[in-house]
Formats: C-alpha cells, sequence, structure tokens
C-alpha cells in the first residue's frame, strides 16, 4: 500500500487530503498517517520532500536543492525581479496568511491587485480556499514555491526566523535575479 500512497501522491496535480487516502485503501487514518510519517522520513535526505500539512500531503522539491533547480531551469522557473510593494505584500501573505486581499490593503492602506497578480504569475502566493464571511473574498497564502526559493521548509521555520534573516530572504529572491540576468 506504501507504494501505491506514492504514486497516488506523485501523480496528483494538487495537494492530496490524507481523508481521501484513508477512505480510497478503507484504512484507519491513523494507519495512512503513519505510513505518510514513514515515506517522509525515506525521503528527507533525498532531493524530493513529503510535505504533510493541513491534512494534506504533497511530494516538493528538497528546499536544499532550489538553488541548483532554479539555475537548470533558468529562466522558466527563476522569480523575476519583485517591486518594492510587491515585496511587502509577499511579506505581509507569508506572515499572516491565509488572509484577504482586503486584509492585507487595510495593513499597506493601498490597493495591492498588481502585487497579488505578479505574486500569482510568479506563483509565490495562491489562493484555493475563501473565507467564510460576506462575499466569501479569496484568502491567499504563499506556495511551497516560495519556501523552496528561500530556503525554508514550511510556515513554521519562517516564524522561527528573526524578521533580519526575514528581509535577507526576500533579498535572497531579488539578489539571485540580479545575478542570473
Amino acid at each position: 500500500m506504501k507504494k501505491e500512497i506514492e504514486a497516488i501522491i506523485f501523480m496528483s496535480d494538487k495537494s492530496v487530503p490524507i481523508d481521501d487516502l484513508a477512505d480510497f485503501f478503507n484504512e484507519d487514518i491513523e494507519k495512512i498517517k503513519d505510513i505518510l510519517k514513514e515515506i517522509k522520513e525515506e525521503k528527507k535526505d533525498t532531493g524530493i520532500n513529503l510535505q504533510i500539512k493541513n491534512n494534506l500531503v504533497s511530494f516538493m522539491t528538497n528546499p536544499l536543492c532550489g538553488e541548483a533547480i532554479n539555475k537548470f531551469f533558468s529562466p522558466t522557473v527563476r522569480v523575476k525581479k519583485l517591486s518594492k510593494s510587491a515585496m511587502e505584500t509577499l511579506a505581509i501573505i507569508a506572515f499572516k496568511g491565509p488572509i484577504t486581499k482586503s486584509e492585507i490593503e487595510d495593513i499597506k492602506g493601498v490597493s495591492v491587485d498588481s502585487s497579488v497578480m505578479q505574486l500569482m504569475e510568479k506563483k509565490l502566493i495562491m489562493s484555493n480556499e475563501r473565507k467564510k464571511a460576506i462575499g466569501n473574498p479569496k484568502l491567499y497564502e504563499v506556495t511551497e514555491n516560495f519556501y523552496a526559493y528561500v530556503g525554508l521548509e514550511d510556515k513554521e521555520e519562517l516564524m522561527n526566523l528573526d524578521k533580519a534573516k526575514w528581509f535577507m530572504a526576500l533579498d535572497e529572491i531579488e539578489g539571485n535575479e540580479n545575478e542570473n540576468k
């Protein structure tokens, strides 16, 4: 069953709900979680990692391979230089996400339409959910591409960074671009 679970996750174009795996294999969710933990442990020192987040699983590249991936796929995967406004918006989404566009605008005091569009195009943020509020606004959060690019594994690791290191990570995005031009 373990190899079948790996194959399903690998073939899926989006994160796979753990509940769906348990239902499909007619297994207890705890058994599926144990298998996923085994897979994650086996993959931790490879170029591909298993991410388990919010009861969803997906494969992602190992953040330690980010530089090689960016160089190999350059310029198609490379993130182009971001405007100051987009960098500020990205920082807000990274630390406060999932967050709505209007909540970001409340923090910044200006419209963020173009910044959000730029970050979506660069695949640094995504919107897969909607807030349960009037109008059901989209919720934005950073993507796995963002974490891989700045060399972090997840939001928990981001939250453990001090602000100086965070801004150094953002500068790294911009710095890599200037070097590769």
